[in-house]
């Protein structure tokens, strides 16, 4: 789960990578990543504590970064490149750093 500011730093390292995210070019991002815009939208403006796992794979997917700096901000270089080499989905990547920030801030109070 994220909090609000993780949420908005997210949200921030996405707009990083799409530019304009006015209503009609989220729409058209939304269709170019095979998406709903409202689940798009929701991550875009840290609407919801559980981002979608499908949007942030397909960004990962589209743009070619890092699935740990999308959600985390911070770069491994090399576990990058392993998961590149290892041809890990992004899917895959996105679900396992999504657990791992789960498990690290422990269960819901």
């Amino acid at each position: 789960m994220y909090s609000r500011p993780n949420a908005a730093s997210l949200a921030a390292r996405i707009r990083s990578l799409v530019g304009p995210t006015d209503h009609e070019s989220v729409r058209q991002l939304a269709c170019d990543l095979g998406v709903q815009d409202g689940e798009l939208r929701e991550i875009l403006e840290f609407l919801t504590p559980y981002p979608s796992t499908s949007v942030l794979a397909a960004i990962v997917a589209m743009y070619g970064v890092d699935a740990g700096w999308l959600l985390t901000g911070e770069y491994s270089p090399s576990a990058h490149r392993a998961e590149e080499e290892a041809e890990v989905p992004p899917k895959s990547r996105v679900a396992r750093f999504l657990d791992n920030m789960s498990e690290a801030q422990g269960p819901p109070p």
